[in-house]
């Protein structure tokens, strides 16, 4: 649900101050970048900041990470070196609850290195504040090997390129650790040569590089066999993926759902009626101009959003579709919602909602127990595709919230009027949180607008939906001299980062809503 946008403003008295901290003076390194965490349930675990230290040696540079709680204290904060062609790194919680950075690379300093190894994931471990290279593991001639993480990058390109001469196929492997300290396996075969990729496994390790077991797709082997798998839901207990296979002309779909205690398969259903485009969108959902969370977990079933792709020649999305998983007796359900029943739908309920040549564009979804879900859409214009495109300079209007009922059926409507906003990728709507009760929502979205005495100033609306109901605060703001990014913050909040160009100023505080 969570997604970050710039938008200037100046916070009134209208929302009530709270917990602060100075980035600017808590390091005394060079401010990289900040960003919120979230746990694998797109729950907020926490906030972390990365500065560089400068130089360390010819190769490398000493960095620093600075970790807050949820509540905005200072929990953590280490040093560590990394190469110094390295400008930022990407966080990620992990399953177990630690914290993974991935490096980031300067293309061009990394060509210009005298070395140029492979660049680690970093792990921080937040029960002893320790920080360590993540091993990179890798399975090759049937075992679980870890990569030399001094190897070049030139040494690691010739081992594979003698492998595929002696093997016709290159090795891939994705590997993933679990909460129990196991280890989980991903692994196939690709022929660069044909496109194919085939053999695909899934393996499980303890701790202690031992086999526990092993699932094999394609058990005969009869021929090559093209596969695709894709992960679209990971948890502690089970796995659910979907398996594209190609026989020559033929093309089958399956869903399938592995047991991570026992490796056995629980659920393999095949899907049919959508294309392959569609059933990909199940791992990621993009609307042609950013990626949308589209799944949440109860306790008793996995509700997913996907899209209706025809092809993705033909520009124009029809639709989305609802799968449900009931986690007790794996039953699956598929339900179709089409784009023209919404535009119907609001037609009726708000004639006024139209605007000529514009499209709704998904921006959000709300998951409720009941299964229905709640579409936050906003109107675009331009980019030179149809419905969602991008390609040049794009228009948006008002955003429009549609919900269907238990059925998918499209039961409620209500539009958001803001001024028009010109650019090429902007969106006005910002992010959205669940609240305390598990239906609860609270989502922001910006508009620039002129207030009484003519002047244009940033507001941030705030609005809440609870039992079907949405209430909403106006909150005006300008500033001339400082930016504020808002953040995912605990229920009951925002959080916001206000800093100046040089990043001389660089506050965050937790703001409290009236809401």
């Amino acid at each position: 649900m969570k997604k970050g946008f710039l938008v200037l403003f100046w916070f009134c008295s209208l929302i009530t101050h709270s917990q602060s901290n100075d980035l600017a003076s808590i390091s005394t390194g060079k401010f990289l970048g900040f960003s919120a965490l979230f746990n694998e349930e797109e729950a907020l675990f926490g906030y972390l900041a990365i500065y560089s230290k400068g130089k360390e040696s010819p190769t490398t540079e000493k960095f620093e990470y600075v970790y807050f709680d949820k509540n905005l204290n200072k929990v953590a904060n280490n040093d560590f070196v990394a190469q110094n062609y390295i400008t930022s790194f990407r966080t990620y919680i992990n399953i177990k609850g630690n914290i993974e950075l991935y490096p980031v690379v300067d293309s061009e300093k990394y060509a210009k290195a005298k070395k140029q190894t492979i660049p680690t994931v970093k792990l921080i471990n937040l029960k002893d504040n320790s920080i360590s290279d993540l091993p990179v593991f890798s399975y090759e001639d049937d075992k679980l090997v870890t990569l030399d993480a001094n190897l070049s990058e030139k040494d690691r390109e010739d081992f594979l390129r003698k492998f595929l001469r002696s093997n016709d196929y290159l090795p891939r492997t994705e590997v993933n650790f679990l909460k129990d300290e196991s280890i989980f396996i991903l692994k196939y075969k690709h022929d660069p040569y044909k496109g194919l990729k085939f053999d695909y496994g899934i393996i499980k390790y303890d701790s202690n590089k031992n086999e526990l077991w092993r699932f094999e797709f394609n058990k005969d082997k009869k021929a090559k066999i093209d596969q695709t798998i894709d992960i679209i839901y990971f948890d502690s207990e089970n796995i659910y993926l979907t398996e594209k296979t190609t026989v020559k002309k033929d093309v089958t779909f399956k869903l399938i759902k592995i047991n991570l205690k026992t490796g056995l398969k629980e659920i393999e259903v095949p899907i049919t009626n959508y294309s392959e485009h569609s059933i990909k969108s199940l791992r990621i959902f993009n609307n042609r101009v950013d990626n949308i969370y589209n799944k949440r977990k109860f306790d008793d079933k996995i509700v997913f959003v996907g899209q209706i792709i025809e092809s993705l020649y033909s520009g124009t999305d029809k639709g989305c579709f609802r799968m449900i998983i009931d986690k007790k007796t794996n039953e699956v359900q598929f339900d179709n919602l089409y784009y023209s029943q919404i535009q119907g739908f609001i037609n009726s309920k708000i004639p006024s909602a139209n605007a000529e040549g514009y499209w709704l564009v998904p921006r959000d979804f709300y998951f409720f127990q009941d299964g229905s879900i709640g579409f936050m859409f906003e109107k675009f214009k331009g980019g030179g595709v149809s419905v969602m495109g991008i390609g040049g300079k794009i228009k948006t209007a008002d955003l429009v919230y549609v919900e269907t009922n238990e059925s998918f059926v499209p039961k409620t409507a209500k539009v958001f009027e803001k001024d028009i906003t010109k650019g090429f990728t902007n969106s006005d709507y910002l992010f959205s949180q669940y609240g305390k009760e598990i239906d609860d929502v609270v989502f922001f979205y910006k508009d620039f607008q002129k207030d009484s005495d003519g002047e244009k100033n940033w507001n941030l609306y705030i609005n809440t939906l609870r039992s079907g109901v949405i209430n909403s605060e106006k909150i005006p703001i300008s500033s001339k001299t400082n930016t504020i990014l808002p953040y995912v913050a605990k229920n009951g909040y925002v959080l916001l980062r206000e800093f100046n160009k040089d990043n001389k100023y660089n506050a965050i505080r937790l703001e409290k809503l009236n809401n």
